[in-house]
């Protein structure tokens, strides 16, 4: 039988990893307003250059640092290098997350009203604490299942009703899924190499996908440097938005679990009408109003669930092992073997492996489409 080598986080990790979550998310619904500027820039381009960016400050961090492990602190092993799986996990996280999910979005975007968009892809909360609990072949939390629905439910308020077409209806879909993805690899990576490092290969690699997806558009005809705002623009993205909100992300989904920490995709919307009402000067409509109220009920109700309900048969972070094979528990409390880890390389070589990695639309087409953000 397997022996028990951990405890599970306590309530107040769960609140801190709430608090963090949140914050990426109010970061992301707040950039909004500030992409605007970025509307004549062509989109792929924009991301490679924002997501550039936040590589090199995260690589720079690791090589002031030194490697952070799962566990947020320095590792004794600074100089390992990552299995094949996991660069395999990376690659489908940049893939679905990152690009994919950028070029779903714009596609949806030009066959469907921005409103359409944002609503499918605000059910990431109820996605998630659908998919987690049938991973781990157990029933949903109930409390936390309603959590994800009301959030839901008030994210679609916000963003009102809109058009779409068939393609539109897919391409959503697509985005969705991509962001789904995001969170579960995610969970998946985190006890293995950390939040900082998760964040700092997931950006470089999204690099080249990014640009290939520029080359597929046709963006080379319309390339040109950016100007002097929509450099600030793009660094402000690459260092606070993506730099510092993916960590509070990543770090968030790893002491809270990923069930609870998407329910704080519900603030996206509410950051984005609140920054836009100030810059703007005018009030929100009533049913803007009441669908913030709804998300702020829904959050409530998700922390208010019982940490048992997240975890259920499998608390987060606890590892077992037996004779013969080790076992750790993800973010999103699934139970999976471990992975081998990769040999350390000779010291040499540890530099080179070191530099080997939703804000809002970098280009959507108008001011409305902003309500469905680019990560």
């Amino acid at each position: 039988m397997p022996q028990e080598l951990a405890h599970p986080p306590v309530k107040s990790q769960a609140v801190v990893g709430m608090a963090l979550c949140a914050a990426a998310q109010l970061m992301l619904g707040a950039s909004m307003a500030t992409t605007r500027l970025l509307l004549d820039y062509p989109v792929f381009s924009g991301q490679a250059i924002r997501y550039a960016i936040a590589a090199v400050l995260f690589l720079a961090v690791i090589c002031v640092s030194g490697t952070l492990g799962g566990n947020g602190r320095r590792t004794s092993t600074p100089n390992a290098s990552l299995s094949r799986a996991e660069w395999a996990w990376l690659a489908g996280l940049s893939a679905t997350g990152l690009a994919g999910y950028n070029a779903c979005l714009v596609l949806a975007l030009g066959h469907a009203d921005a409103a359409v968009v944002s609503t499918i892809v605000g059910a990431v909360p109820l996605l998630v604490a659908i998919l987690v609990p049938a991973i781990r072949r157990k029933a949903p939390s109930v409390r936390l299942l309603a959590a994800a629905g009301i959030v839901v439910a008030g994210s679609t308020l916000v963003h009102g009703t809109g058009q779409a077409s068939a393609l539109g209806l897919i391409a959503s879909v697509g985005a969705l899924l991509g962001d789904v993805a995001f969170a579960l690899i995610a969970a998946r990576l985190l006890p293995r190499i950390g939040p900082v490092r998760l964040s700092a290969y997931s950006c470089v690699l999204a690099v080249p996908m990014l640009a290939t997806a520029a080359l597929v558009a046709g963006e080379p005809a319309s390339w040109r440097l950016p100007s002097l705002t929509e450099w600030l623009v793009l660094a402000y993205l690459g260092v606070a938005l993506t730099g510092v909100g993916f960590w509070c992300w990543f770090r968030g989904i790893q002491l809270a679990t990923v069930e609870r920490g998407s329910l704080t995709v519900g603030l996206v919307p509410l950051a984005a009408v609140i920054t836009m009402t100030v810059q703007d000067h005018a009030a929100p409509p009533v049913a803007q109003m009441g669908g913030i109220g709804v998300v702020i009920v829904g959050l409530i109700v998700g922390m208010s669930a019982p940490l048992a309900d997240s975890l259920q048969a499998h608390p987060s972070r606890r590892a077992f092992k037996d004779t013969s094979k080790a076992w750790e528990s993800d973010a999103a409390g699934i139970t999976w073997p471990i992975l081998p880890a990769a040999k350390p390389l000779p010291s040499s070589l540890a530099g080179q492996a070191r530099h080997p990695r939703a804000a809002a639309d970098d280009g959507v087409p108008s001011a409305d489409a902003a309500a469905a953000p680019v990560r």
